[in-house]
């Protein structure tokens, strides 16, 4: 699979940020693609019926495809600013008693994977 391929938006399966981390890259031999790719299946397929009425609708077009792409990566990047506001303020708080705990767990937490980044 091609790098556009694995970054496209029908290859997307939404984990919080620690799960995203065993998938990719501390477990990622567990998680197989078949697997993943039956765990997105299941997830979505409720959300898959057309009504008969949009059957012959036509398909979104790439500008539209990439728009809803790019509003996604927003959503997903401004999440993640905040959630690492709050937890900077959380290891700032926590220094103040173990200053060497708060010093690890920040070196932990910048090493998940920005999507701002990717």
């Amino acid at each position: 699979m091609s790098t556009k391929e694995a970054n496209s938006f029908s290859n997307l399966i939404l984990l919080c940020l620690a799960h995203h981390a065993v998938v990719d890259r501390l477990a990622s031999d567990r998680y197989t693609a078949d697997l993943l790719r039956s765990w997105k299946e299941e997830r979505e397929a409720p959300l898959s019926w057309t009504p008969p009425e949009r059957i012959l609708e036509p398909e979104p077009s790439d500008g539209l495809r990439e728009a809803a792409e790019r509003h996604l990566q927003d959503l997903l990047s401004e999440s993640y600013e905040s959630t690492n506001c709050r937890i900077d303020d959380a290891l700032t708080e926590f220094e103040k008693l173990n200053a060497e705990a708060a010093d690890a767990l920040r070196a932990l937490f910048r090493s998940f994977p920005n999507p701002s980044n990717e």
